[in-house]
Formats: C-alpha cells, sequence, structure tokens
C-alpha cells in the first residue's frame, strides 16, 4: 500500500511536470502551441471532450457512489484518486489538438504580468493543499507512508473562509494566466 501511494505521488509529481511543460512551450513533451494536427472544429471538440473527460474522472472519483464501486481498500482509495486524476492530466496534454493561430499574443510586460499572475495562482493552491493536510490529500497518510493523525474533525483554514475552493481557484488562474 506506500509503495502504491508512493508511485501515486510520484506520478502526479510528473504530471505537474507534464502540464508546466504543456502550457510553456518547454520541455520535451506535448506544447499547448504545437502545431495544428487536425480542422479546427474537430480539434476544438476533441479538447472540450478531453476536458470534459477530466472533469467527469476528477469529481467522479470524489462520489461516495463510486468509492463504493470501486471496492477499494480505506487505505488505497485517496492514493488511485491521485494517480487516476493525473495520468487523465497526463492524457488531456499527451492528446490536446493544438489549433491554428493565436487567441491572444501578450507582449513582453504583459507576458511577465501573467506570468508572475500564473506563479501567484500556483502558490496559492499550493497553499490551499498544504492548510488541509497535503499528505492526507495526497494519499500518503491514509497509506502510513506519513504518520501522524493529521486533521480530527471538520476544520475550515483560512483560506476556505474566503474562497469555496482557493486550490480550483489557484489553478485556474495559473491555467488563465497563459501568455498566449
Amino acid at each position: 500500500m506506500r509503495a502504491f501511494a508512493i508511485a501515486a505521488v510520484l506520478v502526479f509529481a510528473l504530471s505537474l511536470a507534464v502540464l508546466a511543460g504543456f502550457l510553456m512551450n518547454a520541455g520535451p513533451f506535448w506544447h499547448i502551441d504545437a502545431a495544428p494536427r487536425l480542422a479546427p472544429l474537430p480539434a476544438a471538440l476533441a479538447d472540450l471532450a478531453l476536458i470534459a473527460g477530466f472533469g467527469v474522472q476528477h469529481s467522479g472519483m470524489a462520489r461516495r457512489g463510486v468509492k463504493r464501486a470501486l471496492r477499494l481498500p480505506a487505505g488505497w482509495e485517496r492514493a488511485a484518486y491521485v494517480l487516476a486524476s493525473s495520468v487523465a492530466l497526463i492524457l488531456v496534454c499527451a492528446l490536446w489538438q493544438p489549433l491554428a493561430g493565436r487567441v491572444w499574443d501578450a507582449g513582453p510586460v504583459a507576458g511577465a504580468a501573467l506570468g508572475l499572475l500564473g506563479a501567484a495562482g500556483l502558490v496559492l493552491a499550493g497553499l490551499a493543499a498544504m492548510a488541509i493536510d497535503a499528505p492526507a490529500l495526497l494519499g500518503l497518510r491514509q497509506a502510513g507512508v506519513v504518520a501522524g493523525p493529521g486533521q480530527t474533525g471538520f476544520v475550515v483554514p483560512a483560506l476556505y473562509r474566503r474562497v469555496r475552493h482557493p486550490i480550483y481557484l489557484g489553478t485556474l488562474v495559473a491555467l488563465w494566466a497563459v501568455r498566449r
């Protein structure tokens, strides 16, 4: 169980690296501004299907009914969720169909501001994850990789008093701040 949880977190880290390279058009993998492979309408429909598929997987696996149907031991549930969501994110990047042309292109000053805004969004998401027990969020606590009780009882950290879901908000800000 511990090895599975650690592997899931490593795939999660890989998915974040793939996403960063994808959005910044850097790295050895896929790039958001790659050459188009499909006509615009099929490409846009494929991308919408990828986003919807990720959303269904990500939200669906969080539901009690899906958890019951999977019949995983309690210590495996969260790590399985992290692994499945990470693989789904990598698939979004790998199967993305770039569109021809540019939606927008920020100049150097606006591009730098967008870069800072995106970094701030990622910092917000990271802080929000730490505020609600990051080892438990990643499945490490449930698998016994990280010792200690973690949070007991329902706690609403400061960030969550201001924003319903600061992890999503930070992630969306980072995605929206892509400079091209």
